[in-house]
């Protein structure tokens, strides 16, 4: 079975990747990856040359998101969801969470709102930047419980995915057995997805100098 990348930044995610368009696809094509996600935090500015890129290089574009979604349980915080678009329902409403987030909601998407847009959407939590995560790293795991109900209720059926990653971080190692707990009490499906920030890895310098 092939690995597709399902979150990925671009330099269009400022202080969060240096890495460009054509470098991700060709990158893809390289490893012989049959499709790519592209999921900038909040923007979609890079979507339009992103697709054009994947289709001249053969490979799958998969239109994306990384958005900041206010919690409904810590006051004035908010975490970031991975989505993806299934169908062109799906795309339209990235549009509309991303127009939201620019123009109407800067620190993040309110969930009343989000529920409106999800029709058409994969959502996975992004790992370790994530409110599920955040809660079982502090020990809380019937409020991440709560907060993946939340979630699972809010996209269509079999939609919802908690990530499981792997960065070699010991916190990462450290949930990995709360995640699958998680998901077994659930029934929300796990899903292997790494954050890719950047290509080649010694790239992480330039992408180091982007955090004071």
């Amino acid at each position: 079975m092939s690995f597709i990348h399902l979150h990925v930044y671009s330099a269009y995610s400022l202080l969060s990747s240096t890495a460009r368009i054509e470098q991700l696809v060709a990158s893809a094509r390289e490893n012989s990856f049959p499709a790519l996600a592209l999921t900038d935090r909040n923007v979609m500015y890079g979507a339009v040359a992103f697709y054009k890129e994947c289709l001249k290089q053969s490979i799958k574009p998969i239109l994306g998101l990384s958005v900041d979604v206010l919690s409904e349980i810590s006051e004035d915080e908010a975490y970031p969801l991975v989505l993806l678009a299934k169908n062109r329902q799906g795309f339209q409403n990235l549009l509309k969470i991303t127009s939201t987030v620019q123009t109407k909601s800067p620190e993040g998407i309110p969930v009343k709102w989000l529920k409106h847009y999800a029709g058409g959407l994969f959502a996975l939590t992004p790992g370790m930047d994530g409110e599920i995560e955040q809660s079982l790293m502090a020990g809380e795991y019937s409020q991440a419980k709560r907060t993946a109900d939340l979630f699972s209720s809010i996209f269509e059926q079999n939609s919802f995915f908690l990530a499981l990653q792997d960065h070699g971080l010991h916190e990462e190692k450290k949930i990995h057995g709360s995640l699958v707990k998680l998901s077994e009490e659930t029934g929300i499906g796990l899903a292997a997805s790494n954050g890719v920030c950047y290509i080649k890895k010694r790239k992480l310098l330039p992408m180091n100098a982007c955090w004071p």
